[in-house]
């Protein structure tokens, strides 16, 4: 190529292209070349992997479970109950004590109850007296009659003030101390049996409910002790679905308001796998009232049906609530 042809200003084509194809190509600057193979083999690997990803979306399965609240609860629990405002004068019992059916367990200020006995016994003898002196005093007989009534009612509520045991059993919890005053109604003590098992009162959402069954395997995951699982069963579920009042008011008022219930539910009781549980390598005791969530697995389902939800339609045979 010419010096004029380099510089020819009416040329449409650049020296350098000129040059390279004057010489071949084959000179620095070449154009890349690329093997054919190692696309194919590139272009069969990733037609494989999408297969198999098709393949594991279509035959893997995701699990489905129903989650709700929980609390331990003891067995055959009874709870002792202020039957009169008055205010506590002395606690007999421990925590952890057995006692025998009738043992006194809280006694309530008194004195008032036992001066109105004294005083009536006292009355009631000088009438007997009258009546035995004289047998045809019908004014002696009809004011004994009388007094006895009034000292039935009044060792009725000088029992009243003193709360024991209604049977054998272990004293769980003392919820008073002396000195303090109490209203009718409000818990005092709890108690349970000798050898008293524990329960897991578990709150499912109420749309589950035809899904759940006696005998499902489920998981309890403990409060204060994340990633530790302890493996439960129903025993037993309810008919019918109630709302957060009414699922408060079955776990008892003393563990009510610390539980967050919304919506319907339905109630259950799973079987726990002992009395105690293991974390981090540790065994601890369950204690009445430890909080948790349930898992409760429902169904299997493919995962493609979870990526795709219209797909269920077809999976399932179709929309039989628009079918003609």
């Amino acid at each position: 190529m010419t010096s004029e042809e380099r510089t020819d200003p009416e040329s449409i084509f650049r020296p350098e292209a000129l040059e390279h194809q004057r010489f071949g190509g084959q000179r620095h600057g070449d154009i890349l070349r690329l093997s054919p193979d190692w696309m194919g083999w590139t272009y069969r690997l990733l037609l494989g992997f999408f297969a198999a990803t098709l393949l594991y979306l279509c035959l893997g399965r995701m699990n489905e479970y129903a989650t709700g609240p929980a609390i331990v609860r003891a067995k055959f629990k009874t709870e002792v109950t202020c039957p009169v405002s008055a205010t506590v004068q002395e606690i007999a019992v421990v925590p952890g004590q057995r006692v025998q059916a009738g043992q006194l367990l809280v006694r309530l200020v008194d004195e008032e109850q036992i001066a109105a006995v004294q005083q009536i016994e006292q009355a009631l003898e000088v009438e007997l007296t009258a009546c035995l002196r004289n047998p045809l005093d019908e004014s002696a007989r009809r004011s004994a009659a009388s007094l006895r009534s009034q000292l039935h009612y009044a060792q009725k509520m000088l029992a009243a003030r003193r709360l024991t045991a209604p049977a054998a059993g272990v004293v769980r919890d003392i919820r008073v101390r002396s000195g303090q005053s109490v209203a009718p109604g409000q818990i005092l003590a709890t108690l349970s049996g000798p050898d008293s098992q524990l329960a897991l009162i578990v709150m499912l959402p109420g749309y589950f409910r035809p899904q759940l069954a006696v005998g499902q395997l489920g998981r309890f995951e403990i409060t204060g002790y994340a990633h530790t699982y302890q493996p439960v069963v129903l025993s037993g579920i309810a008919d019918e679905l109630v709302g957060p009042s009414e699922a408060r008011r079955y776990l008892g008022q003393e563990i009510a308001d610390a539980v967050l219930v919304n919506g319907s539910v339905v109630l259950a009781e799973a079987t726990l796998s002992g009395e105690s549980f293991t974390a981090d390598g540790k065994d601890y005791i369950y204690a009445d009232g430890m909080q948790g969530q349930v898992q409760v697995r429902v169904r299997s389902i493919p995962i493609i049906l979870n990526l795709v939800p219209g797909l269920r339609g077809i999976w399932e045979g179709g929309n039989r609530g628009f079918s003609g």
